[in-house]
């Protein structure tokens, strides 16, 4: 939909009309979902919890965009991007806003997450706010916020329709699905070839000087660090590569006392896929290490890795899809308790029919699992299940 009036109008109301074409889009969707979630103790005693409810953004999550593009002449264009999540957290899907606590210590949280149930306060651009410089002949630099690479192929090979669904232990990682980034980007694109390498860098500092109060300084880094990836897209395959390496640091000095953090988090994600018309497989690995260097045995150090293989069949109007995972985790879950070695699992199955290119419902169960560990410390070491039914119809537009 090209409407300059109308899509300026929602950008900017009475800012200079912009010289070029304004596009705006979004997906809406609305359904209900059950979802349970049962924490059991290394002594074999279990806590369950629930939610059913009417929720939005349990397939894909809804938003609303807009995008701007002007002719720069010589070959040139510019583009910017502003993409806002609407009614949930740009994650969506009820269970993803408890998967910290899940993948750290399987606590229970005392009840399952929101996401998805309400009508969050919207913040424009928590999703997209970028602007791309296309100089001709496939590059191009992205300069801002928003989705990386890897989360770009988190999605890309998902064959449970690319979503939010419990059972895909790599689409429901929060490392992974809500994997954002603020960069400088340089995009080449060469025939069926993709290649991108990206710069984050966010680093406040503050020299307190002399002040007796607070003596010592302050330096903050927020996601500095490093992404790249390699695509490869031709007919019916489709293969993808992305790594990124981040570093978190932190350091105050209060009085005479330094509290220092510094961590570290390394994730690589490879896809791939086939289709042969009657169907389509695709596989997915994600590999995700995290360091922390300063402070010893550190809460969520260490490092987990996921599989996923699934399957996607067109029937009619419609499609039908399974996908199982398989993951280890081996993370610090408390202080001053080792790591341990657990399993992870997961399964969806469900499917979903067009009405028109535009609209479609859904239907899927999915579960996911972190086993339980050794009873060393009872509370670090609980396992987790979560199982979801959820139903749906989704517009886009």
């Amino acid at each position: 939909m090209k409407k300059n009036s109308i899509a300026l109008a929602i950008v900017a109301l009475s800012a200079p009309a912009f010289a070029g074409d304004v596009t705006v889009y979004g997906i809406l969707d609305s359904g209900y979902s059950n979802t349970t979630r049962e924490v059991t103790q290394t002594n074999g005693t279990s806590i369950k919890m629930g939610k059913a409810a009417i929720a939005w953004s349990q397939c894909v999550t809804s938003r609303l965009g807009v995008l701007a593009s002007e002719d720069l002449g010589g070959g040139m264009k510019v583009t910017v991007k502003v993409e806002t999540g609407l009614t949930s957290n740009p994650m969506g899907g009820i269970t993803q806003g408890d998967n910290t606590t899940f993948y750290k210590t399987g606590a229970p949280g005392g009840s399952l997450a929101t996401n998805g149930t309400t009508q969050n306060s919207t913040v424009l651009g928590d999703r997209e706010l970028n602007a791309t410089l296309d100089f001709g002949q496939g590059t191009a630099l992205k300069i801002g916020f928003g989705s990386s690479p890897i989360r770009d192929f988190t999605f890309a090979y998902d064959s449970a329709l690319q979503g939010n669904f419990v059972g895909s232990l790599i689409t429901t990682d929060p490392i992974t699905s809500n994997n954002r980034s603020t960069a400088i980007s340089l995009i080449q694109q060469m025939g069926p070839v993709k290649a991108s390498i990206g710069v984050m860098r966010n680093t406040d500092t503050i020299d307190r000087g002399a002040d007796q109060q607070w003596p010592g300084g302050t330096f903050t880094g927020l996601g500095n660090g490093y992404q790249a990836a390699l695509q490869y897209v031709d007919k019916a395959l489709s293969i993808g590569l992305a790594y990124q390496s981040a570093e978190r640091t932190t350091t105050a000095a209060f009085g005479n006392a330094a509290n220092t953090n510094d961590l570290t988090t390394k994730v690589g994600v490879f896809g791939v896929s086939y289709d042969f018309g009657f169907l389509k497989l695709t596989g997915q690995y994600a590999d995700i290490k995290l360091d922390d260097s300063i402070a010893a045995n550190a809460v969520g150090e260490g490092k987990r890795s996921h599989e996923n293989l699934g399957v996607s069949v067109p029937v009619g109007a419609g499609t039908l899809f399974a996908q199982i995972s398989k993951g280890k985790q081996d993370q610090v879950a408390a202080a001053t308790v080792a790591s341990v070695s657990r399993d992870l699992s997961g399964f969806t199955v469900g499917g979903k029919y067009n009405f028109t290119k535009g609209t479609y419902a859904y239907v899927s169960f999915g579960q996911s699992e972190l086993k339980v560990g050794a009873a060393t410390d009872n509370v670090a070491n609980r396992g987790v299940k979560a199982n979801q039914y959820t139903i749906g119809l989704v517009k886009v537009f």
